[in-house]
């Protein structure tokens, strides 16, 4: 089943400061000797979400230059 992303292009540091923010729950979690495997399972499994959430986001604004440019814009953009 394909995903598809139905926000815009405009957002993207909020999440990126979410998976930061989760990033470092699992680092906490992991060096805490009360933490059990399935807790950090778990917190991995997150991880994995928002990261595929922010890949799917970034490959919809993608999509939106793929669809939107024109072929002077293209060539502009080749110059650099």
């Amino acid at each position: 089943m394909a995903r598809v992303w139905h926000g815009g292009c405009r957002g993207l540091s909020g999440d990126k400061a979410g998976s930061n923010t989760e990033q470092r729950r699992l680092e906490d979690l992991t060096l805490s000797p009360n933490s059990t495997r399935q807790q950090l399972l778990q917190q991995q499994q997150r991880l994995f979400r928002l990261q595929e959430e922010i890949l799917f986001y970034k490959l919809s604004c993608r999509q939106n230059i793929l669809d939107t440019f024109t072929t002077k814009q293209w060539d502009t953009l080749r110059v650099y």
